[in-house]
């Protein structure tokens, strides 16, 4: 078993991990990663059974996040490890319902990139007309 941490050294784990998230909230650096499937193989996957199994184990995984969240101050714990442990399982929760809604929500961002794509084609077609007059 672990050394138990001090007040302080809670505080400043948990000072930590709120600076931690705060900086991977204000990034969109997940946007530039291409999208290199089409729309139809992301929602093929959510059709998968494949894809059925890993939403299965992910659902009980969430479950048991949640239940572990209800039970938390049982023990009566220090404040702040149980502030801790509260915020380590909000965010693993968070990013079990993140990867769950991966397959549609990358669907819906290639057809906006293709939805884009076009209308820039239409654009510089309709430019190289215009200037071809």
């Amino acid at each position: 078993m672990g050394t138990l941490k001090t007040s302080e050294q809670l505080l400043a784990d948990v000072e930590e991990e709120l600076l931690a998230a705060q900086l991977e909230g204000s990034s969109d650096a997940d946007q530039d990663v291409p999208i290199h499937s089409s729309p139809r193989d992301l929602r093929d996957i959510e059709k998968s059974t494949a894809w059925k199994d890993i939403k299965r184990r992910l659902l009980a995984s969430l479950v048991s996040r949640r239940d572990q969240m209800e039970v938390l101050g049982e023990n009566a714990g220090h404040p702040l490890a149980i502030l801790s442990q509260l915020g380590n399982l909000q965010g693993e929760a968070f990013q079990i319902r993140t990867f769950l809604e991966m397959p549609e929500r990358l669907a819906q961002q290639k057809e906006m990139e293709l939805k884009d794509g076009e209308e820039e084609v239409r654009r510089d077609a309709a430019g190289r007309a215009a200037e071809s007059r």
